[in-house]
């Protein structure tokens, strides 16, 4: 692969773990009951509902100087990661570059290996979504949201709405100010503890899931409220993954604003004095002033 074509690539990630994602394909459809007649040609076809989602990602685990600059060694070390959350989370959080974030089975991982190309490998990976949560999550204009603060904010507004129009008044939880309280207290100028946002990220689900548990959305003219929501929900997953990268494997933590070295072990870890850790693993220059945006490797907490 031209290292050129480096930047162009999309990018996924599972169980917090970002790779690149070369190509991809995703089947959609319906599931459906057929009616036969005898004597009578063709089908009464009755759909029984969406079919779950499965795809493929290729993953290419090659060390080109600008993927390695973007998420460190792919072989053998990235490699090797995927396939212990492959192995250890048969059901885990995948980041889709087009159906946002939800569970899904990784179903099976194939090598392919080019003699000509001693750089690496490249995974074949093919996944099935758990409980039907894969939902094309994009913006007004038809582009994918880049800010998932900004768009569960808007995203809680149009499903109180939703919800307001198909269900009895008092029937629901109206979800924008939870939403928006949980997004004060983690956008706010004070830091929040690891436990803090924890506790806000569960609040903020549990309205949603609260609210996708009441049996009068299963109707045809709540299924607006019902969309709304599940986007809703795979919205703050999204944020989930923003404050709280898989734990217990080695992985890559963005750094989302200017810290000092602590702050970010207390991220990462929920322990401020894990920044031997994160020591151990990066170059950083200034354990007091580590830049927004930078790309740092996590490596496990064993506990000790």
């Amino acid at each position: 692969m031209p290292d050129e074509l480096a930047t162009s690539l999309q990018e996924a990630s599972f169980q917090g773990v970002r790779f690149p994602v070369e190509s991809l394909s995703t089947d959609s459809g319906h599931d459906h009951a057929e009616h036969t007649a005898y004597g009578r040609r063709g089908a009464d076809l009755e759909p029984t509902g969406q079919r779950a989602e499965t795809g493929t990602l290729v993953v290419p685990c090659v060390n080109t100087p600008l993927l390695v600059a973007r998420y460190g060694e792919l072989f053998p070390a990235l490699y090797r990661t995927l396939i212990a959350e492959f192995e250890t989370t048969p059901i885990g959080r995948l980041q889709h570059p087009t159906r946002g974030l939800f569970p899904a089975l990784i179903k099976s991982w194939r090598e392919d290996v080019d003699p000509g190309d001693r750089s690496g490998i490249r995974l074949k990976v093919e996944w099935t979504e758990h409980n039907g949560e894969a939902l094309v999550d994009v913006g007004p204009d038809g582009a994918s949201p880049t800010d998932p603060a900004t768009t569960a904010s808007a995203q809680a507004t149009a499903a109180d709405a939703a919800m307001a129009a198909a269900l009895p008044a008092g029937s629901f939880t109206p979800t924008k100010p939870v939403i928006d309280a949980g997004l004060a207290t983690l956008e706010g100028a004070s830091l929040p503890t690891f436990f803090d946002v924890m506790a806000t990220l569960r609040a903020m689900l549990a309205v949603v899931d609260t609210n996708l548990a009441i049996a009068a959305l299963g109707a045809a003219s709540a299924f607006a409220a019902l969309a709304l929501l599940e986007d809703l929900r795979a919205t703050l997953r999204a944020l989930q993954e923003r404050y709280q990268p898989g734990a217990g494997a080695l992985r890559l933590y963005t750094v989302p604003e200017t810290m000092a070295l602590w702050q970010v072990a207390v991220a990462v870890y929920g322990d401020a004095s894990r920044e031997g850790l994160i020591l151990a693993a990066n170059a950083i220059p200034d354990p007091l002033f580590v830049a927004a945006g930078t790309v740092l490797t996590v490596l496990p907490d064993d506990g000790s």
